[in-house]
C-alpha cells in the first residue's frame, strides 16, 4: 500500500491568508472616517473659500454701512457656511468605507441645479468620486 502524506501546508496557508484579510478589514473600519473627520478635512476649507467669495462680492455693500465696533467677527460667516454645508451633507456609512455627498451653492443662471461633491472616506483619506461643477450655459458652434 502506498501512503499518502496529508500537508498541512495548504491549510496553513489559507489560515494565513484569511487571519491578513480579517485584520485588513479591521483596519478599514477602525480608519472609516467619521462626518466630524469630513467636516474637518474637507467642508470647513470649503466653507471658508465660499466664505471670501461671498466676503468679496459683499463688501462695497457692506463698507457703505456703518458698523458697531461690537460687530459680529468676520468667522461667523464661515461658521454660518459650514453649518449650511453640514445640513447639506450626507454620509452613506458601509462600515469599512464611507461615501459623502455634499450640494454647494445654486449654480449661476441655473436655480434648480447645485454643485453636488461625492467623495469616498477609506483609511482615514478622502478621495473625490465625482466632484459635479455647475453646467456651463456655452454651447460649442459649429
Amino acid at each position: 500500500m502506498k501512503k499518502e502524506k496529508k500537508s498541512g501546508w495548504g491549510l496553513g496557508v489559507i489560515g494565513i491568508a484569511v487571519a491578513a484579510l480579517g485584520l485588513v478589514l479591521v483596519y478599514l473600519a477602525t480608519t472609516n472616517p467619521a462626518l466630524a473627520d469630513y467636516q474637518e478635512v474637507v467642508l470647513k476649507p470649503a466653507a471658508e473659500e465660499r466664505s471670501i467669495a461671498s466676503d468679496a462680492m459683499l463688501v462695497s455693500i457692506l463698507q457703505s454701512i456703518p458698523m458697531a465696533a461690537d460687530s459680529p467677527a468676520d468667522d461667523q460667516g464661515q461658521i454660518g457656511t459650514l453649518s449650511l454645508l453640514m445640513d447639506r451633507t450626507k454620509r452613506s456609512n458601509y462600515l469599512f468605507f464611507s461615501v459623502y455627498s455634499t450640494d454647494y451653492d445654486y449654480c449661476e443662471d441655473q436655480p434648480m441645479k447645485r454643485e453636488h461633491t461625492k467623495m469616498l472616506g477609506i483609511a482615514g483619506k478622502f478621495h473625490t468620486l465625482e466632484e459635479g461643477g455647475c453646467p456651463t450655459s456655452e454651447r460649442a458652434t459649429g
